[in-house]
């Protein structure tokens, strides 16, 4: 996991936050925000209501002088007032994530580096940075815990061109990757398109040729990133332990 210091790699400054209301993306100065600027900014008219959106039958209508933490769900919609429907929400308010500008939904506040990637689709390795009003910003690994309240805004695009490509092989097949370490779940995903299951079954990482870091050894689940380097090669395969 990433022990970077944040406030030492941000300068002490709070991550940007955003709205996503009728599908509209606002960026916003502070995770607090009163409702008539998320409606200004996302083109909401008068006489409509922002409305908080839950995975539940019923929403959460908010008074336009109100103060709106975006922290308990950045997600919004919009209806004339004299269509509101009333209730208590049952769901889990939907969260969206921002990377390179794109949003995603989800309900779930609690996400990894890998699993970010693996929501908005991005390829194994790709630098992913958590935006912060700095001109320093926090970097991401595959397996960082990340929080929704600690900021949903990242970039990948802007750093991709201080990584060099290169070669490494696994079970003797070749592939390019654009980072400087690797995880024992991200070799198994460059093995294996659909990995075996089951819970006999285990995986055996051995790796060889690599940095004088780590020239050679065993990668296992749950352990620690290695380096990567030009060549080196890695020899994955599954066992059955009955």
């Amino acid at each position: 996991m990433n022990t970077t210091n944040k406030t030492e790699a941000t300068g002490g400054l709070d991550a940007r936050w955003f709205a996503l209301a009728n599908d509209i993306t606002f960026l916003s100065p502070d995770s607090r925000v009163k409702a008539r600027v998320i409606k200004a900014q996302t083109g909401i008219p008068q006489g409509h209501v922002l409305v908080r959106d839950y995975d539940s039958p019923n929403d959460t209508l908010i008074d336009d002088d109100e103060i709106v933490d975006l922290k308990g769900g950045n997600v919004f919609f919009s209806l004339e007032r004299n269509h509101c429907r009333s209730g208590t929400p049952t769901g889990q308010p939907k969260l969206a994530w921002l990377v390179d500008d794109r949003p995603e939904l989800t309900v779930l506040p609690n996400q990894t580096g890998q699993s970010l990637l693996d929501l908005f689709g991005l390829p194994i390795g790709s630098p992913l940075f958590r935006d912060y009003e700095s001109p320093l910003d926090q970097p991401i690994q595959a397996g960082d815990a990340l929080v929704f309240g600690d900021g949903p805004v990242f970039y990948t695009r802007s750093r991709v061109c201080e990584l060099t490509e290169i070669t490494i092989f696994v079970n003797t097949e070749p592939k390019k990757v654009r980072q400087t370490h690797i995880t024992y779940e991200e070799v198994l995903r460059l093995a294996f398109e659909t990995p075996p299951v089951g819970t006999d079954v285990h995986f055996t990482v051995d790796y060889r040729k690599g940095p004088p870091e780590n020239p050679s050894g065993v990668l296992v689940e749950g352990s620690k990133q290695i380096k990567l380097k030009e060549g080196m090669r890695f020899d994955v395969t599954a066992n059955d332990r009955s």
